[in-house]
């Protein structure tokens, strides 16, 4: 046994065990359904892509900022590179 697992308090009885157990296999199922899920966005994201010629990594972008409601965010952080490029080239 490691050390960290020898220090803690382990599970003496069968009911606090079959706790431990329950949790564990809802944790695994859930698990299972977020790969579920990962699986049909990448899918959805890879048909979008090659249905309408976007760039998969665009499409990652949009989806994720859509989700997150962080559009003005996203903005200003595109316009700080852009200010800071035309400060360090000169091209205003």
């Amino acid at each position: 046994m490691s050390e960290e697992i020898e220090a803690s308090v382990l599970p003496s009885s069968e009911e606090d065990r079959m706790q431990i157990q329950k949790v564990i296999r809802e944790i695994s199922n859930c698990k299972t359904r977020i790969e579920g899920e990962n699986d049909y966005i990448k899918d959805a994201l890879a048909d979008l892509s090659k249905q309408f010629k976007i760039p998969k990594a665009s499409l990652v972008k949009l989806a994720n900022t859509y989700h997150k409601r962080n559009i003005a965010e996203e903005r200003a952080k595109s316009e700080e590179v852009f200010n800071l490029y035309d400060t360090i080239f000169k091209t205003s």
